[in-house]
Order: C-alpha cells, then structure tokens, then sequence
C-alpha cells in the first residue's frame, strides 16, 4: 500500500480528483487550497483547465469583480505564476 502512495501518478491523480470534486461539491476556498496543494507537489498546467472548468459552471458577471466573468482562471493563473516562483525557496520542491 505505501509503494501506491509514494508514485507520483497516484498522487497527481488523487489531487485531480479531489480539486475536481472540490470544484463541484465544496466551497470555493476548498478549491484554492487543493490547487494550492497540487501546484506545491507538481508543476501542474491542469489548474488552468480546471479554472476554465469552473467558470463554465458558475460564471457570471459580478460587479464586485469588476464585470470579469472568468475569475477562477484569474486566481488559478496567479496562484500557478505565485507558487511557481516560491516554489524556487522551498526545501521540498522537487521539480
């Protein structure tokens, strides 16, 4: 059991999965964080796909954010581009 846990497949698919069910059933900041967590473990490019995924979903105009209606690609791209670069000090980056 701990040798499917250490594959990095397994763990990259099991984050999908979570930010995935996060994005359907959870609140919002669920979602952030578990992009969090996948984006500090893998240099994953998906977070954007996901962030187009969820705007599909619950998108509108909100004058809050100013009428932009694609906010989750917004903050997964600024959380991509932000945990990037601090990836870069961290003990455990392993890309």
């Amino acid at each position: 059991m701990l040798t499917i846990l250490n594959n990095k497949r397994t763990t990259r698919i099991a984050l999908n999965t979570a930010l995935v069910s996060s994005i359907l059933f959870l609140p919002w900041w669920f979602s952030v964080a578990v992009v969090v967590a996948l984006l500090l473990a893998f240099s994953a490019y998906e977070v954007l796909a996901w962030g187009l995924f969820a705007d599909m979903l619950y998108s509108a105009p909100i004058g809050a954010f100013a009428g932009i209606e694609l906010a989750f690609t917004i903050l997964f791209l600024l959380l991509f581009v932000c945990v990037g670069y601090s990836k870069q000090w961290l003990m455990f980056n392993n890309d």
